[in-house]
């Protein structure tokens, strides 16, 4: 089994080269629409210790907007979830990309924002706790 530094690693070099591609298309998406687009968890359970998964998002979408991921991105295996947030606060509008991926029994995860607000980009960590 891979170490979560490899893991970590590859996925980042994999981000490198994606990052572009979603920024490029959120950008096209925001001059058409007004807004960015917003893309579910790719997957139900987060790909675990380095292995690829096929997303099983499918065609699934928010509420509030139509549009499903493209069928590209989602074809084929990957060993990460992607999550694609979207803010409009007061000082503008922008997006966070989350990754997360499971590593002996844990979830780890990372994010990238484009606009204003600066809160909640960050570097590998533990997924924090949901509590109600």
């Amino acid at each position: 089994m891979a170490t979560l530094t490899q893991i970590r690693n590859a996925i980042d070099a994999r981000l490198k080269s994606l990052w572009p591609v979603v920024q490029a298309r959120q950008d096209a998406y925001f001059a058409a629409h007004g807004h960015y687009w917003q893309g579910l968890r790719t997957h139900t359970l987060h790909p675990a210790d380095g292995n690829e998964t096929l997303p099983d998002v499918g065609d699934k979408t928010p509420s509030d907007q139509p549009t499903a991921w493209p069928g590209t991105l989602i074809a084929s295996p990957i060993p990460m979830s992607l999550q694609i947030d979207v803010y409009d606060g007061p000082r503008g509008k922008g997006y966070v990309a989350t990754v997360r991926v499971g590593y002996n029994g844990k979830v780890y995860e990372r994010a990238a924002q484009v606009g204003p607000e600066t809160d909640w980009a960050h570097g590998w960590q533990i997924e924090p706790e949901v509590t109600a």
